[in-house]
């Protein structure tokens, strides 16, 4: 497992995210993860710093990165 499978994937409040986001429509699923990505820069929060990570990863992997 890498740092990201540990840290950032692995972490609960992330696998919280992604269960949440699964469950909206296209279009809000993307304003959520943009929100996400957006509060975790501006957080203290260890938790909402991986979330905003993982959120930026799938973001990009979406975009073709």
């Amino acid at each position: 497992m890498s740092v990201w499978d540990i840290e950032i994937f692995g972490n609960d409040s992330v696998i919280e995210l992604f269960e949440e986001v699964q469950d909206l429509d296209p279009h809000d699923r993307v304003d959520a993860l943009i929100d996400a990505g957006r509060i975790g820069l501006d957080s203290e929060s260890s938790d909402e710093a991986a979330c905003a990570l993982a959120a930026a990863v799938i973001i990009a992997i979406w975009n073709g990165a």
